[in-house]
């Protein structure tokens, strides 16, 4: 009977060899397809971000929203609150990569969908807030100096704080600037901006945007009472002080808050009694007729409040008293802003009554809003700190006997006080006259509020103020 073929049996471990070997060509095979499958999606996967001094999480923050990619890292090591300005369009993610950290101690792998952040093995120190990047030694710091509005600034000084060394942005507003370390401060100095300190940290990009600065010249003031302009455009010359510099004096007349407050303006109080009346001169006098004589001062400026002229004198000489000023029932805490007109500027738009100056007074308007309520209470004192050195009584006498032994009167009835008055009595007259306590008291409630179109500002005020004479007639009130 003619024999089967029956095949050769193979020996065990040539089995396990041809099964190794198939084992092997089948890993090797899904690798480099995987290989190409992770290439393939990172290459074909473009990226477009532009931002502007955002913080490394921000960066992947928003990849992982825009793309697939998915990152992973451990804050101990990556420093995610870096810095960084980026401007790529259709960059893969191997390009953005390098731009984030090439320059730091952060290592970077892809696979697939998956980015792995992880530390240099150079770098052995774990970041931390003094020295994020865990650099030590100087760190070469770039970047741009812009203003608001993204222009560039050439010009700008940018120096480390505490040395002299420092460097100054070229026509496009760029620097570079070796420094220290990390801890180091950057000052970044222009005229007509604000000065920046900044902290340079981790950051080696370091963009900065400086504030215009806003001087006294920018400042509103009323030049000739019908228009507004900036002091720096304007041509007269104008003195100005405004609500925070009036309250900041506890005075009680607006003429008084004005006092020493502007150039070329003479105020002087015709006496040291509470609510007496001012004299003013702006640059000199223009006339002889000074007011001693029972007639006007013309040497007095014009008054106008919130545009309604005001009596220069006060009511009560004009009704033929002496005391009193035209300013006396205006509360200082009343008042937004005055200014004075010194030159052409009054006499161009008030003709002749400008000729001795203007001073312009306007009050606080209401604002729109919720009603608002604003009580303001005070009280203080005066008295007389230094006093005159005057003669005693045995002083006096004898200069009196002296003038009598000199005197060719033919009888005593010059000299009472060595013939009839007692001679042995000793009175302080400055004691008895200027040796009172002035009180000062001031109340005053004000309500405001109103809409964009009708604003209110309602204020009642109490004033009272005594002297130091120890008389009725010394008292203010108001």
């Amino acid at each position: 009977m003619k024999k089967l073929w029956k095949p050769k049996k193979w020996p065990h471990s040539f089995i396990i060899f041809d099964l190794k070997m198939k084992l092997s060509t089948l890993f090797v095979l899904a690798a480099f397809f995987g290989m190409h499958a992770n290439d393939s999606y990172s290459q074909k996967n473009r990226i477009t971000l532009n931002v502007d001094n955002v913080t490394v999480a921000a960066v992947i923050d928003e990849i992982e929203a825009t793309t697939n990619f998915r990152f992973v890292y451990n804050t101990k090591y990556v420093d995610t609150h870096r810095k960084v300005s980026l401007n790529v369009k259709q960059k893969s993610i191997q390009e953005v990569l390098k731009v984030l950290f090439d320059t730091t101690q952060t290592e970077y792998t892809v696979r697939n969908t998956q980015v792995i952040l992880s530390i240099k093995k150079t770098s052995v120190k774990p970041v931390n807030s003094i020295n994020p990047s865990g650099r030590q030694g100087p760190i070469r710091v770039t970047g741009k100096v812009t203003d608001a509005a993204g222009t560039s600034l050439p010009g700008v000084a940018v120096v480390i704080k505490g040395t002299k060394n420092g460097v100054a942005t070229d026509f496009d507003g760029n620097y570079t600037i070796t420094v220290p370390g990390p801890e180091s401060i950057l000052v970044f100095t222009s005229m007509g901006f604000d000065a920046k300190e900044v902290t340079v940290g981790s950051q080696q990009v370091l963009n900065v945007t400086l504030k215009e600065a806003v001087s006294e010249l920018d400042e509103v003031v009323v030049s000739t009472g019908y228009w507004q302009e900036k002091r720096k455009l304007s041509t007269g010359n104008i003195g100005r002080i405004d609500a925070k510099t009036i309250e900041r004096q506890p005075v009680l007349n607006p003429l008084e808050a004005l006092q020493g407050q502007v150039a070329g303006v003479f105020i002087r109080q015709s006496s040291g009694l509470p609510g007496t009346g001012f004299t003013i001169n702006i640059r000199g006098l223009n006339s002889l007729n000074t007011g001693s004589s029972g007639t006007p001062n013309a040497n007095l400026p014009f008054i106008v409040i919130d545009g309604v002229p005001f009596f220069s004198e006060s009511l009560n000489q004009v009704l033929g008293g002496q005391r009193g000023n035209p300013l006396e029932n205006i509360r200082p805490q009343d008042i937004e802003s005055i200014e004075v007109l010194k030159d052409a500027d009054a006499t161009a738009i008030y003709g002749s009554r400008g000729a001795n100056g203007v001073i312009l007074i306007t009050t606080k308007k209401g604002k729109p809003g919720k009603t608002r309520f604003e009580l303001d209470i005070s009280n203080g004192v005066q008295w007389m700190p230094v006093r005159l050195d005057l003669l005693n009584t045995e002083q006096f006498l004898a200069m009196r006997r002296e003038a009598f032994a000199n005197s060719t009167a033919p009888n005593q009835g010059g000299f009472p006080d060595l013939f009839l008055w007692d001679q042995n009595r000793e009175t302080d007259w400055q004691e008895e006259l200027l040796g009172g306590t002035a009180e000062d008291t001031r109340a005053s409630l004000a309500i405001s509020g109103g809409s964009e179109r009708t604003q209110f500002m309602i204020r009642g005020s109490f004033t009272r103020r005594t002297g130091v004479f120890e008389y009725d007639d010394s008292v203010f009130k108001s």
